[in-house]
C-alpha cells in the first residue's frame, strides 16, 4: 500500500521512497493553442495556461488579492490534435501531466531552460453561464494522452 509522506510515496513496511511527478490544474487559456509537428509526423501543441488563487494579506479583515500564476502546457499526438481542434483563448480546462525541464541555446551560446507542464490528461470544460467566467459544469470531453 502506497502512504505519502512529504513529497514522496512510500510503500508501507518497506523503506524506500518512490519519488512522484504528478501535476493537476484547473484554468482558463491565455492563447490559441499553437500547433506543430515534430519531422516524423507526430503532432504536438503549446499553450498558456493561467491558474489563480486568493491571497489574504495578514491586514487585510477581509477579502483579498488574486494572484495569477501562468503554467507553459505542452500535449503531444492525438491529445495534440483534439487540444488544438477544440480549445481556444479563454477555454476552461482541467488538465493531469508531468513537470519537465529543457534547455535550448540562444544565438550567443547562452544556454536557457524551461520547465513545462507535458499534458498526459485533458479535460475540456463548459461554463454554465457564459457571462459568469468562474462558473465550471460537468466535463464536455475528456482525452488522455
Amino acid at each position: 500500500m502506497l502512504v505519502q509522506n512529504s513529497h514522496f510515496f512510500i510503500l508501507k513496511g518497506i523503506n524506500k521512497m518512490y519519488p512522484l511527478n504528478k501535476v493537476f490544474l484547473l484554468g482558463r487559456l491565455g492563447a490559441n493553442p499553437i500547433r506543430r509537428e515534430t519531422k516524423k509526423g507526430t503532432a504536438v501543441v503549446h499553450f498558456p495556461l493561467a491558474t489563480s488563487r486568493w491571497v489574504k494579506k495578514e491586514d487585510q479583515e477581509s477579502g483579498g488579492t488574486e494572484e495569477t500564476e501562468w503554467h507553459s502546457i505542452v500535449a503531444w499526438g492525438k491529445l495534440a490534435e483534439n487540444c488544438s481542434l477544440c480549445l481556444e483563448k479563454g477555454s476552461p480546462v482541467f488538465l493531469e501531466g508531468q513537470i519537465k525541464k529543457r534547455s535550448y541555446e540562444l544565438d550567443n551560446e547562452e544556454k536557457k531552460y524551461v520547465y513545462e507542464i507535458h499534458a498526459s490528461k485533458v479535460s475540456f470544460l463548459k461554463t454554465r453561464d457564459p457571462h459568469q467566467s468562474d462558473s465550471f459544469a460537468e466535463h464536455e470531453e475528456s482525452l488522455t494522452a
